[in-house]
């Protein structure tokens, strides 16, 4: 309530004046517990809120992911030594087949005089075959490990 200079009042105006002096003085000195309490309120609120969007938000981003057919890898999910996880295509949409690809040779343990080689893993190649039923012993093929490569 404001008073005009010229204005007459009574003691129950004067009564009102102190009382609202007192409000806002008792609201001007908020004590430091009451703003953590405040700000301890706030922040609550603030994770509340946001567990309640996570849903829509994973929806989102799966729509997405689903639609440019990206991968963890392509997010930068994926550790460097992990397999692949293939990403969520849309129905009607195969994933495209991966080869033989970045699978690195292994290492050289057979090799004849023709320059054939084989790591002596998997199926005998036939040349390595043909050679033991000539009567080649499979040592005399082995390789040793500084001439490998």
């Amino acid at each position: 309530m404001r008073l005009n200079a010229r204005a007459h009042f009574s003691p129950n105006d004067s009564l009102s004046l102190q009382k609202e002096d007192m409000a806002k003085t008792k609201s001007s000195h908020t004590t430091s517990t009451e703003l953590l309490q405040q700000s301890d309120a706030l922040r609550r609120q603030a994770e509340d809120l946001k567990r309640k969007e996570i849903p829509g938000v994973v929806a989102r981003m799966k729509e997405a992911i689903a639609y440019y057919g990206l991968t963890a890898r392509d997010l930068g999910l994926a550790a460097a030594g992990s397999p692949k996880v293939e990403s969520a295509k849309p129905p009607g949409k195969k994933a495209a087949k991966k080869g033989r690809q970045g699978k690195q040779p292994g290492t050289i343990k057979y090799r004849d005089t023709a320059g054939n080689a084989w790591t002596g893993v998997g199926r005998k190649p036939n040349w390595f075959v043909a050679a033991l039923a000539a009567g080649a012993a499979p040592d005399s093929l082995k390789v040793d490990a500084a001439t490998a490569t």
